[in-house]
């Protein structure tokens, strides 16, 4: 951006726990879903330091260095299949 009076800010979370996801059908990603008040810490945090770029989480910064690395295609797939199986889907 030219304007240094503005900034832009992409907060990129992943899962994060809600109404939604408090339902038993979701046990299976409960353990990687962060709380609310953590990502929202965080989002406030970047938008503050004018972060071009935030994933919140050191997990979730670590998983998405690592996924660079693997197909896109399977990726979705696991990722489908661990949602499908949470929201008893057919798999």
């Amino acid at each position: 951006l030219i304007n240094p009076q503005l900034s832009l800010t992409v907060y990129a979370p992943s899962g994060i726990e809600t109404e939604m996801t408090q339902d038993e059908k979701f046990g299976g990603l409960k353990k990687w879903l962060m709380p609310v008040s953590q990502a929202a810490r965080e989002g406030i945090q970047a938008l503050k330091n004018r972060t071009l770029l935030h994933i919140p989480g050191a997990m979730n910064r670590t998983g998405s260095r690592f996924l660079r690395l693997l197909p896109k295609k399977f990726i979705l797939s696991v990722m489908a299949k661990t949602y499908r199986k949470s929201l008893n889907l057919p798999q």
